[in-house]
């Protein structure tokens, strides 16, 4: 289980991690699709030019796959693979464009289309490996829209709601709705949120170490936030904690995130003394963590 930063999920926010599988295991779906595909030339030049683009994104070399995978479109404008690796090509051009640059936007926004587009066509065909692959295409979706991309809280929203319907025994996504509220500063929602993600893991022990560490950001980074209201969030986000401490003590996440709850029951602590002993547990929560972290599994 990852935590969500952002408007997405963290998992699916690095460049690496938005690189889809190798695009071999894709070739037989593309061939069903058209069952008449090596009977015309014209569709077999459709099946070379996708390889061509497989190739071309396989390498990295998404500014020539990009034009190949659109011709593939026009050719095949119902081929939901090629709008997905399309949508992919146009996320990483963005990425990769200079920063502040017109491109940067441009290119995004060809992303959020394409994707879009792999989205309905994957969905309308009803078959399980489709609907995995419009789930990924909505993933990608997910991190477009975050604050350091495209700044579209709303449709991030939409997304997130849409993958909770596609999967809903997937507490990720619950986990990546409760950040949206904390963003927006609506912490009742949030905590909503955090209660589903737990019924549908209630003995995951990463679970609990999650909603620790959203009440850890409501309670450290929330607005208007009064000293007795923070406090009852760090309570809650300890409990959390405890509760994932009992099920795996040597939980590293758990570990982290009760350090820094009490270490921000520190920060509000006015009794010296007592501050001063949150520290000290904070700072050997800290250790231990670390300690976690890197020994030998």
């Amino acid at each position: 289980m990852t935590r969500a930063t952002g408007y997405g999920l963290r998992a699916a926010g690095t460049p690496e991690a938005r690189r889809l599988k190798p695009v071999a295991g894709f070739i037989a779906l593309f061939l069903g699709l058209g069952a008449v595909l090596s009977a015309q030339a014209d569709r077999q030049q459709a099946v070379n030019t996708f390889n061509a683009a497989n190739a071309a994104y396989g390498a990295g070399h998404f500014d020539v796959a990009a034009p190949l995978y659109e011709q593939v479109i026009v050719a095949l404008p119902d081929q939901p693979i090629a709008y997905l690796y399309l949508g992919n090509c146009y996320d990483h051009l963005s990425e990769n464009a200079p920063r502040g640059s017109k491109a940067v936007v441009d290119l995004a926004h060809k992303a959020e289309a394409n994707y879009r587009l792999a989205v309905d066509t994957l969905l309308a065909l009803k078959q399980p490996n489709a609907t995995k692959n419009a789930v990924t295409a909505l993933e990608m979706l997910s991190v477009l829209y975050a604050p350091d991309r495209l700044r579209d809280p709303i449709a991030a929203r939409d997304v997130m709601e849409k993958l909770m319907r596609l999967a809903p025994d997937d507490p990720s996504y619950v986990f990546s709705l409760a950040k949206l509220d904390i963003n927006a500063e609506d912490y009742d929602a949030a905590e909503t949120a955090l209660a589903k993600a737990i019924t549908l893991a209630p003995n995951d022990p990463g679970g609990y170490a999650e909603v620790a560490g959203h009440y850890w950001d409501i309670a450290a980074h929330g607005a208007h936030m009064t000293k007795p209201r923070e406090a009852a969030y760090l309570a809650k986000g300890m409990a959390a904690a405890d509760k994932a401490l009992a099920l795996a003590p040597d939980n590293a996440d758990a570990t982290t995130y009760k350090g820094q709850l009490t270490r921000e029951q520190g920060v509000i602590e006015t009794d010296k003394k007592k501050q001063s002993q949150l520290y000290r547990e904070a700072d050997a929560l800290a250790a231990k963590a670390k300690a976690l972290r890197i020994a030998p599994k």
